[in-house]
């Protein structure tokens, strides 16, 4: 007796994937259907929100994990018909709406890092006797964000290699890189010039180098461990002509995007850097 069954539904603007972006409004309903023939009542119904930033990792054997709410948020329930906590048998209709904060990180997972954006439906009955009302959705914070105002981010950049012996690479000699500005956005393509001699275009090409966008994740383990994680996510080898290695292009795949507000979210950052390798 009691509940039978409970999910949440959310209505998005964006066909066939309930994704927000930071600001928006979440609107949706949590359907529950009474079995029985009486009226049943419950002694709380509420809807958690959560934002969370999650970390996972080993140590000696044992698996441990640090949550960092980033949004929290619980909203009481109520029939739409009836604006009670007592619901007779039948379908229910629970509606709720609340807004995103303006700043937020968006939903993803990098190996044991991860943020995730929860509703928890929690429907307590008030009979010991009695079914509660249990479901769990997980929904989309979209990747967003506005360079117009982040003018420290438009001035170009140069980075200046030095002439170094190596073990294990080759050593083309002293070069730089000049990017046309510090910040990208997803989609976007990263122009790179590279400033050389004659002797060092030639060699790099020689050596069959490669140019990579990489992305460093960094995660906390506890009070003072931090595990780092490097990926390639996009990577063009200009061949063995000189002339291709004066500029070259690398897009920054879709999705991707930097969280690195400490004020934010303390336990990930997410950056990226771009890395001149002659093999």
């Amino acid at each position: 007796m009691g509940v039978q069954s409970t999910n949440i539904v959310c209505r998005s603007d964006r066909p066939g994937e309930t994704a927000f972006r930071c600001g928006e409004t979440v609107n949706g309903s949590v359907v529950v259907t009474i079995d029985g023939h009486k009226s049943h009542k419950f002694s709380s119904m509420l809807l958690k929100v959560r934002v969370q930033a999650k970390t996972e990792w080993e140590e000696n054997d044992t698996n441990y994990s640090e949550t960092q709410d980033l949004f929290r948020l619980d909203l009481p329930l109520r029939s739409a018909t009836t604006g009670e906590t007592s619901l007779p048998p039948g379908q229910h209709q629970l509606p709720f709406s609340f807004p995103l904060p303006e700043r937020l990180p968006h939903t993803m997972k990098y190996h044991e890092a991860k943020v995730v954006f929860l509703l928890k439906a929690r429907l307590k009955s008030s009979s010991m006797w009695s079914w509660d009302g249990a479901q769990e959705v997980k929904l989309r914070i979209l990747p967003q964000r506005d360079l117009s105002q982040c003018f420290d981010l438009a001035a170009p950049l140069k980075m200046l290699r030095e002439d170094k012996w190596t073990m294990w690479n080759g050593n083309p000699g002293e070069f730089s890189v000049t990017v046309a500005k510090q910040g990208y956005v997803a989609g976007e393509t990263i122009d790179l010039w590279i400033d050389a001699s004659d002797g060092v275009y030639t060699e790099l090409a020689q050596l069959d180098g490669h140019v990579k966008l990489k992305r460093l994740v960094v995660a906390r383990e506890g009070k003072k461990n931090y595990n780092e994680e490097r990926t390639s996510i996009a990577t063009v080898k200009p061949g063995k002509a000189a002339s291709a290695w004066h500029r070259i292009q690398l897009t920054v795949p879709e999705d991707e995007i930097t969280m690195d507000d400490l004020a934010l979210c303390r336990i990930i950052s997410v950056t990226y850097y771009v890395k001149v390798k002659a093999l």
